[in-house]
């Protein structure tokens, strides 16, 4: 077949034509990416593994979450996301470390936890500018825990005190005008409610003309050790987050705060600083669950949360985790977030309460028992946990009273 020049030249500008007009249309259809969501790795390097995990967060928030608000990104991720960096990783493997001074280290990444902490602010509220009220009341220290000891000025008697800021900082960091009752009116509120209540915590943001509102309160409780098996004393701070508004509760967190065997005149200013450590959890769970309520994801895989309480025997936790894994119905078990508290596994597929607990009722131990928590420290909206569980050894089951919640496993 023979063609001329100008058979040519026609199908040669067809072909631009048709060049030009698939450019065009590549622009005009938003580009999506599967990645944006969900679980992905990501490789980070540093001096140690901490700085290494450091390194790889700030790669994968630049790379990830270009359409976040810039101002609040980076602000969150130097302050929240950087210094508490397992709580973003599921899992990581040391690739290369040790001998240069260098650490490699890969890991895998929740996109969506991390999107959901950031994403908490006024625009997602359908708001310009939002005020944030923050309601802080612990428990009264013990008499016999500060007998003998000098007066204190007020900047340093309040432990709880680090807790409030820490919670204002995180509202400024997401453009909320931070707004406080004054000492007066906390004294004013009444003595036996619950400062972390819903009902309160409307009601103080109503008259404050807050958008949302955060309340912080704590308990004294005893409990057994499970080494020592003596009676400790921990004291369980727990942070509720309301939307004024609507009504909702957004976020709710509690965390098991050890009492400090410390001296008297020593025990305010150590209390304080396990608080805030402490604190960095709480408040990790209650703004991750919150902005998780404004998180539009794709076609991701669903998950239910398993939560083991007061995780103190590691080589227990390491063979729940691996009965765990291996039990019938379970496809794959990650760590999904590690605290000091408590570590909350992601069970696929996703289940029910009954599911879960006929699931650990299939798993046996000759070493220790799983025992359900009747009150849990739970996780309202997202992160809640379709059951929480506490290991009890058997040897220490002799002294245990069984409660209305135990899971009887029984030896191989």
């Amino acid at each position: 077949m023979v063609f001329n020049k100008t058979t040519i030249a026609g199908s040669y500008l067809l072909a631009l034509q048709f060049v030009a007009a698939f450019v065009a249309v590549s622009f005009l259809v938003p580009k999506v990416s599967f990645a944006q969501s969900g679980v992905i790795n990501a490789i980070g390097s540093g001096r140690d593994s901490n700085e290494a995990i450091g390194a790889l967060l700030r790669s994968v928030v630049g790379k990830y979450l270009k359409d976040e608000s810039p101002n609040v990104t980076k602000a969150i991720l130097q302050s929240e996301v950087v210094p508490n960096g397992s709580a973003f990783v599921q899992s990581y493997k040391i690739l290369e470390g040790g001998r240069s001074g260098s650490t490699s280290i890969g890991a895998n990444v929740d996109l969506d936890v991390l999107r959901s902490l950031i994403r908490f602010t006024p625009v997602q509220l359908e708001e310009a500018t939002a005020k944030a009220i923050v309601v802080v009341r612990g428990a009264r220290i013990p008499d016999g825990l500060l007998a003998g000891m000098k007066p204190l000025p007020p900047a340093k008697s309040n432990p709880y005190a680090v807790l409030e800021t820490a919670a204002k900082d995180r509202f400024a960091r997401r453009l909320f005008e931070v707004v406080s009752l004054t000492p007066e009116e906390i004294k004013e509120l009444p003595e036996g409610e619950d400062i972390a209540s819903p009902e309160m915590l409307r009601g103080l943001g109503a008259k404050m003309g807050a958008r949302v509102a955060l309340g912080i309160s704590s308990k004294y409780e005893s409990f057994e050790n499970e080494n020592s098996h003596n009676l400790d004393q921990r004291i369980v701070v727990t942070a509720t987050l309301v939307d004024v508004k609507k009504g909702v509760v957004l976020g709710k967190s509690s965390v098991n705060v050890n009492d400090p065997k410390t001296r008297k005149e020593q025990y305010i200013s150590d209390l304080q600083r396990v608080l805030g450590e402490e604190g960095k959890d709480l408040f990790h769970d209650v703004f991750v669950s919150a902005g998780k309520r404004f998180l539009k994801t794709g076609d991701q895989q669903e998950f239910s949360i398993v939560r083991l309480e007061s995780p103190q025997n590691a080589i227990l936790v390491s063979k729940f985790r691996s009965l765990l894994e291996g039990a019938k119905g379970v496809k794959s078990l990650t760590e999904h977030v590690i605290r000091r508290g408590a570590f909350d596994y992601a069970l696929r597929p996703p289940v029910t309460s009954q599911q879960a607990s006929k699931i650990l009722k299939s798993l046996t131990s000759d070493e220790f028992s799983i025992q359900t928590v009747e009150n849990p420290l739970e996780s309202e909206g997202a992160n809640a946990p379709v059951v929480v569980i506490r290991l009890v050894p058997k040897a220490s089951q002799s002294i245990e009273k069984p409660g209305e919640g135990d899971i009887s496993v029984a030896p191989y």
